[in-house]
């Protein structure tokens, strides 16, 4: 082979390399609910523990879903902290 196939070789191996026949992830975003209640409580949802509530459709989120544990807001107030949430 000459010297000028040669250099062409790394060439051709890396755009061999970069075509590729798979997807990409089928998957779509995630799907996040984002629940915010003006004084309610951490053991108001029975997932968390609640007796005096029954919340099946949050439960089975929860079961199915993430739970938090460890959540704050900004402020006591509910529109404070609802602005803070949603404007970052």
């Amino acid at each position: 082979m000459s010297r000028m196939s040669l250099s062409f070789l790394p060439l051709a191996c890396v755009l061999l390399a970069s075509c590729s026949t798979s997807t990409p992830d089928s998957q779509g975003p995630p799907n996040v609910i984002v629940i915010f209640a003006d004084d309610m409580g951490y053991t108001d949802l029975s997932s968390y523990g609640a007796k005096d509530w029954s919340t099946p459709s949050l439960d089975q989120m929860a079961n199915e879903g993430a739970r938090f544990t460890n959540f704050y807001v900004p402020t006591p107030a509910c529109s404070p902290s609802r602005a803070a949430l949603l404007t970052g």
